[in-house]
């Protein structure tokens, strides 16, 4: 998290506290005290730790290069901000803490959340990394299978899609993010224009099932009944969507 007054009583009433009770002992940079760089110490404690806590409320840059490197080291982490759009769009598909300073209960709420997403992250590590890194986990620990790295990539942007929506994400950038998703991991729609797919996820977010199926058979060239059949197996995807958490 970041330095200042501000985030240093909230690291000591809050998080601390919130750590310990994990079962865990909280390590900040500030608390490192040795004749060695700040980057060496830095580097040394993310790959020792068990699982790393981060606040990316602010934007911080040196949060997001420790974030990197926790990432990089195939480390669990536990993210949590005040704000989600001080998390980038890559990161929304993994599970975040979001606090409200505006709720008088803010700060034992937080730590409740804080604890159990710790306890949560080390008995399943696996859960709080990103699948990018997962492809290349050795541990016995961690499911290396092909197809299910790749559900979990897809779970992964799938909640980043909702996330994206519970803020307001506009209506056509919501669409695209599906025509994006499709794109990587299924062949429907592989032939259709850009213009088309965007046509077929803005009908199908309308609830417009026949008119998705309209654009298909008319783009596509295909008997109604194919064209049902496609849109119907995209409106699926749809369903996936608005039933992952």
């Amino acid at each position: 998290m970041p330095f200042g007054a501000l985030f240093n009583r909230y690291y000591q009433n809050i998080f601390v506290p919130a750590i310990q009770a994990a079962g865990l002992r909280p390590v900040r940079a500030d608390d490192i005290f040795s004749s060695t760089s700040i980057m060496s110490d830095i580097w040394r404690n993310v790959r020792n730790a068990s699982v790393v806590l981060a606040d990316l409320t602010g934007k911080n840059s040196n949060v997001f290069y420790e974030l990197g490197l926790a990432h990089a080291s195939k480390k669990p982490v536990v993210i949590i901000t005040s704000s989600l759009e001080d998390v980038p769009f890559d990161l929304q598909g993994l599970r975040l803490i979001q606090y409200d300073k505006d709720d008088e209960t803010w700060g034992a709420v937080l730590a409740a959340k804080i604890t159990d997403s710790l306890k949560v992250a080390l008995q399943n590590p696996g859960a709080a990394i990103p699948t990018t890194f997962l492809a290349n986990v050795i541990e016995p620990n961690f499911s290396t299978d092909p197809l299910q790295l790749q559900l979990r990539q897809i779970l992964d942007e799938i909640r980043a899609l909702r996330t994206s929506t519970a803020s307001r994400r506009p209506p056509e950038d919501e669409a695209r993010g599906f025509m994006s998703l499709l794109d990587r991991h299924s062949n429907l729609l592989h032939s259709a224009t850009e213009l088309t797919k965007l046509e077929v996820f803005e009908a199908l977010l309308r609830g417009d099932l026949g008119s998705a199926i309209d654009v298909v058979q008319r783009a596509l060239d295909l008997p109604r009944v194919e064209a049902e059949q496609v849109a119907t197996n995209i409106s699926d995807w749809m369903k996936l969507y608005r039933t992952t958490s």
